[in-house]
């Protein structure tokens, strides 16, 4: 494979990216510039990819259910209710093991 002639530029850097990127340079016995290049690189294929990659998450897991999206807030309704009814529970049987929190009498 044949490489481009490589150019030199400047690049102003603020002082906290300009310190991760000497410690990066030291941890992984590369240069400045070859992180720079490689970050590039990796962006603009990104930005010029016509088909953006999706995070590998998606699609990976198959909950069985084709309904989904079609019932998504009655769905999210249902988790809200089950974790309320959970806190409730729990609650209680805190109450049930320590007894009734008693008040102190206030003063007027």
């Amino acid at each position: 494979m044949v490489k481009n002639a490589v150019l030199k530029t400047t690049v102003y850097l603020d002082e906290d990216i300009l310190l991760i990127l000497r410690g990066l340079a030291d941890a992984e016995k590369r240069s400045q510039a070859d992180i720079i290049r490689e970050a590039l690189q990796r962006y603009l294929r990104q930005i010029q990819s016509p088909n953006p990659k999706l995070p590998e998450s998606i699609g990976r897991y198959h909950s069985g259910r084709s309904d989904i999206s079609q019932r998504v807030e009655e769905l999210f309704r249902q988790a809200v209710r089950q974790e309320h009814a959970g806190a409730d529970r729990e609650q209680a049987n805190h109450v049930s093991k320590t007894g009734p929190i008693k008040q102190s009498p206030t003063k007027l």
